[in-house]
C-alpha cells in the first residue's frame, strides 16, 4: 500500500482548536485514564515530514482524503487530477455544529466526479446516538442513490472535551450508544454508517465485537498494515497518514486508502 508513497517535504501543521476532528488526536498531554494510544499521531509535531502521495495512474486501490473546514478552499479539479477518487468530509459534531465548508467540499468533490460522502465527530455524552445520528442526516449525512455517494461515517475517537478519554461512559453505555446511532442511522437511510475509529481508543472505550456489518475506516498511520479494533478481521478504509500533501490542497491533509479496487469503491456507493 505504501507504494504510493514518492518524495518528503517539511511542514508545519496548524495548530487545531478543540472540538475539531483532528484535536483529540493530536493530543500531547498524558491521557487522563493512563493508556497512552499506539497509533502514531500523538508523537508528531509541528516540525514533521510531510509526506506527498501520488496514486497509480490505474486508481487501483482507490486513494482519497477526508477534509473540513480547516483544510480551507480546495481545488478538487486538481485532486481528482492528481489520481484521488473520494473524499470523506466533515458534515457535523454532536447536536450543535454544521460544519459550513461541508457543501461546498462535498459538492466540488461530486462535480470533479469522486466519491463522496459525510462523516459526523461523534460527541456520546452530549446527546443520545439517535438525535446524533438526525442531525448528521438533517445536515447532508444522509445516502443519496446518484452513483456517487458514499455511506455516512460515525467517527468515535479520544474525547476532545472535558472528561476522560472515553467520555464518562462505561464500555457497555458506549456499545448502546453506537448501536443507537447505527440503527437510527440504518432505518433513515437504508444504509449501514461506516465507523471511523482506531484499535486503541476502540478496544478502550467500546471493546464490542457487535459491529461488524458496519464497514471499518480505521485510524493507523505508520504502519506497513492496520491494527484492527476487536471484532474486526477486515476494513473498508484505511487512514494512513494525516500529514499528506495532495493535489489541491494548502497544507497538510488526511489520506485514505480504499482496501478493495475500484470497482469494489463503486459498489459501495451503489449499495450493490
Amino acid at each position: 500500500m505504501r507504494t504510493a508513497l514518492m518524495t518528503l517535504a517539511l511542514a508545519a501543521c496548524a495548530a487545531k482548536e478543540q472540538g475539531d476532528i483532528r484535536h483529540a488526536r493530536l493530543r500531547t498531554t498524558p491521557l487522563t485514564n493512563g493508556v497512552p494510544p499506539s497509533e502514531s499521531p500523538t508523537t508528531k509535531t509541528p516540525t514533521d515530514t510531510e509526506t506527498t502521495y501520488v496514486p497509480t495512474t490505474t486508481g487501483d486501490p482507490p486513494w482519497g482524503v477526508d477534509v473540513s473546514h480547516w483544510q480551507g478552499d480546495i481545488d478538487f479539479e486538481a485532486m481528482a487530477d492528481g489520481g484521488f477518487s473520494f473524499v470523506y468530509a466533515k458534515s457535523t459534531e454532536g447536536t450543535y455544529y454544521i460544519d459550513d465548508a461541508f457543501p461546498e467540499e462535498s459538492g466540488g468533490a461530486f462535480d470533479a466526479g469522486m466519491y463522496r460522502g459525510a462523516y459526523h465527530f461523534a460527541i456520546p455524552n452530549d446527546s443520545s446516538g439517535a438525535e446524533q445520528a438526525e442531525f448528521f442526516i438533517d445536515n447532508g449525512g444522509g445516502w443519496i442513490d446518484d452513483g456517487q455517494t458514499m455511506p455516512g461515517v460515525l467517527d468515535i475517537e479520544w474525547n476532545p472535551n472535558s472528561g476522560n478519554d472515553c467520555y464518562d461512559m462505561s464500555q457497555s453505555e458506549m456499545e448502546d450508544w453506537i448501536a443507537d446511532f447505527a440503527d437510527t442511522y440504518l432505518a433513515l437511510t437504508g444504509r449501514d454508517t461506516v465507523i471511523y475509529t482506531s484499535k486503541t481508543w476502540w478496544n478502550l472505550c467500546v471493546d464490542s465485537p457487535n459491529f461488524t456489518v458496519n464497514p471499518l475506516w480505521v485510524a493507523d498511520w505508520g504502519n506497513a498494515t492496520p491494527d484492527l479494533p476487536t471484532g474486526w478481521s477486515t476494513y473498508t478504509f484505511w487512514q494512513v497518514d494525516a500529514y499528506g500533501s495532495v493535489p489541491g490542497v494548502s497544507g497538510n491533509c488526511d489520506v485514505d486508502v480504499f482496501n478493495g479496487p475500484p470497482s469494489g469503491l463503486r459498489a459501495l456507493a451503489l449499495d450493490l
